[in-house]
């Protein structure tokens, strides 16, 4: 008897838990934080080149490689493309937003461009944005919920091969 009233209770309760999952997400998301280990990496990289560049070669072999012997005005203005590069990635954060609809509807902003999308969850663990249809479309794409309450989401994203992190709090 035990294991019939399980068998009839547990569907119940996973329908719940993805009812309530649906009814958390279902709201304008902002994002606030990028993880990428692989960004970090490349921007360490370009840093160390940066603070590096120049310092075992000869005016000579600089002039060839890099076309000046004035290696100070080049870590300059590499320093500023590197910086510029941060701001860049920060504001792109800072102007991404998240709308799930209770229709199924995604309404996605990133740095001033929206598009629409219909959004399900997968399982407790994903979320999959698909095609409305129409002309320039993004296309599908699948996200992993790492955490997803009341006051947080951290959603993560797979592309090329390369994974990040985003945090996103609701609208107030």
């Amino acid at each position: 008897m035990r294991k019939i009233v399980f068998i009839l209770v547990l569907p119940l309760a996973l329908f719940s838990c993805k009812q309530n999952k649906r009814a958390v997400l279902s709201k304008t998301w902002h994002a606030t934080e990028l993880e990428s280990k692989d960004m970090d990496s490349i921007m360490k990289q370009g840093q160390i080149f940066i603070d590096t560049v120049g310092k075992n070669t000869d005016a000579a072999t600089n002039m060839n490689l890099y076309g000046t012997n004035n290696m100070d005005s080049l870590k300059h203005e590499l320093q500023i493309q590197l910086d510029s590069v941060r701001v860049m990635q920060e504001g792109a954060v800072k102007s991404t937003v998240f709308e799930f609809r209770k229709d199924s509807v995604a309404i996605l902003t990133f740095s001033g461009r929206t598009d629409s999308m219909k959004w399900h969850l997968d399982s407790d663990t994903g979320i999959t944005l698909s095609p409305l249809g129409g002309i320039g479309s993004l296309e599908e794409v699948k996200m992993g919920i790492i955490s997803l309450n009341d006051t947080a989401m951290k959603l993560r994203f797979m592309e090329n091969g390369t994974s990040s992190v985003v945090t996103f709090h609701p609208e107030k």
